[in-house]
């Protein structure tokens, strides 16, 4: 008789650790499936795109403006970016990053089209901003004898504008203010110095100041000069 009732307390438990398992396999399963379907709706249902300058809100002339395209559930394959601004032009580096060049100051209009999609995005177009003209790496202020010697010319710098461009220095003025003598000043085409600048800035002495003055500068796609800013140095 005991071994009766154990043969079915055995029975008994093993049916109830089937079914046990049953339930927990099934409940597994409907959440892996309802993940998929959810996120097979969401990819179906929700196609949509964003164009994002990369670098700023904003367009600048004569710099490659890199762009991205923010899919979802489109197929890249398919899409089409193109802009309205005349002389501007869009180079494709991969499914979603593009390089957008323009010449015209005001506003463009780039298009993104296909795989059911048609989207139009407004951008300003700027000119870069000015440079900062640098000399000895300053912008002015005290400087020895032995630097402002060992100078070849002044520099146009980019401050805090995350693009490589350039822009070069056509001309400026450079004046000597010696104690006890008139200011003398000198004309200077390009960024290097000519002679007639670096015979004034040999002849540098404690106590003197240092100007320079007019400094103009053409940067990309520019059709005039920029004056940017002058510069004074106390030689110590």
């Amino acid at each position: 008789m005991k071994s009766i009732i154990s043969i079915l307390i055995v029975l008994v438990l093993n049916i109830l650790l089937v079914n046990c398992a049953a339930n927990l396999n099934g409940k597994k399963g409907n959440e892996i499936i309802d993940t998929v379907y959810v996120r097979d709706t969401t990819i179906i249902a929700e196609k949509s795109v964003f164009l994002n300058a990369t670098k700023m809100n904003v367009l600048y002339i004569g710099v490659e403006n890199p762009v991205k395209l923010e899919l979802s559930g489109i197929n890249p394959d398919e899409v089409s970016v193109s802009i309205s601004s005349p002389g501007a032009t869009v180079r494709k580096q991969d499914d979603t990053h593009y390089l957008v060049s323009v010449t015209t100051p005001g506003e463009a209009v780039i298009d993104v089209k296909g795989d059911g999609v048609s989207k139009r995005f407004l951008y300003r177009v700027k000119r870069i901003p000015d440079p900062v003209a640098l000399f000895s790496n300053s912008k002015g202020g005290y400087i020895g004898v032995g630097e402002i010697k060992a100078q070849i010319g002044l520099i146009a710098f980019f401050d805090a504008f995350d693009f490589e461009a350039k822009c070069d220095i056509r001309n400026f003025d450079v004046t000597r203010i010696a104690q006890r003598f008139e200011p003398v000043s000198v004309s200077n085409i390009g960024a290097a110095f000519n002679g007639n600048s670096k015979s004034l800035i040999s002849k540098a002495k404690p106590g003197d100041t240092y100007i320079f003055s007019n400094i103009r500068v053409y940067c990309p796609s520019d059709d005039t000069y920029r004056m940017v800013n002058s510069m004074v140095f106390q030689v110590k």
